[in-house]
């Protein structure tokens, strides 16, 4: 797994690059360390897995499929993809991660033709403060949540 703690590829990359740095045992330092995940949302799910093409930017609706694990399965190239029980699930459960945050809450005014087609998909709320299905994923728990609201 990429973040179990201490033996998973981020702390063994981390060690890696810290282990000739300043003179300090960082393997000790970094095994007693959580990660503090920032700002992370679901629009760049489909990076690296050339998929760009079949998969576009994800809707409020299919983000709040994709964090409440209701999600189908798709295809990247000959592999088979899942989105398991949610991004926000798995963050939870993950005894290497103390706190994440969401990228991009609330964003007044993201919503106009001008704006970034990702900073206007990934907030939680409109620009009045009503939530985005995804955003109402969350707030109820993401469990038996229906994402056509």
């Amino acid at each position: 797994r990429l973040f179990s703690q201490g033996t998973g590829q981020f702390f063994r990359d981390m060690k890696q690059q810290m282990q000739a740095y300043g003179g300090k045992d960082w393997d000790a330092f970094i095994d007693s360390r959580k990660i503090w995940v920032t700002e992370f949302s679901c629009n760049d799910d489909s990076l690296g897995y050339g998929a760009l093409d079949s998969m576009p930017l994800a809707s409020s609706a299919d983000m709040c499929r994709q964090l409440t694990g209701q999600a189908e399965t798709w295809k990247a190239g000959k592999k088979s993809q899942s989105w398991g029980k949610g991004a926000v699930h798995a963050l939870e459960d993950l005894e290497s991660i103390t706190r994440y945050a969401w990228r991009n809450t609330w964003a007044p005014g993201k919503s106009s033709a001008g704006a970034s087609a990702m900073l206007s998909h990934d907030r939680l709320v409109d620009d009045a403060g009503r939530p985005f299905s995804h955003g109402l994923a969350m707030l109820q728990g993401l469990d038996q949540v229906n994402c056509s609201q």
